[in-house]
């Protein structure tokens, strides 16, 4: 993905995460955006995103699948759906590290 496309992706899925986390969570993390580390990690496949999404349903995480479609910007996306991005959280490091080791931080 283009760096463009790659932001878009993970803004979607930080706001959908947000959306659909509590309240209180949101009453947590809201005042305090200084404390909240957001971090994009790189995936190798989408096959890799797909485990990591069913890692965070399974520890019960507050997560969000970006799935694209429609959109043609050759050679990955032809306009069918591709998953490219997951957001996870918010969460403590220590709930999603199991996760989240397995990925490279994006520089």
């Amino acid at each position: 993905m283009t760096t463009g496309k790659t932001s878009a992706q993970t803004g979607h899925a930080f706001t959908k995460c947000l959306a659909r986390c509590s309240p209180e969570l949101v009453r947590i993390y809201e005042p305090h955006d200084d404390i909240g580390t957001k971090v994009t990690l790189s995936a190798p496949s989408e096959e890799w995103l797909i485990w990591a999404h069913q890692q965070a349903i399974q520890h019960g995480l507050n997560h969000y699948l970006v799935i694209d479609e429609g959109h043609v910007m050759l050679p990955h996306f032809t306009g069918a759906k591709i998953v490219t991005a997951l957001g996870i959280g918010p969460a403590m490091r220590h709930e999603v590290e199991h996760i989240t080791r397995k990925f490279n931080k994006v520089s």
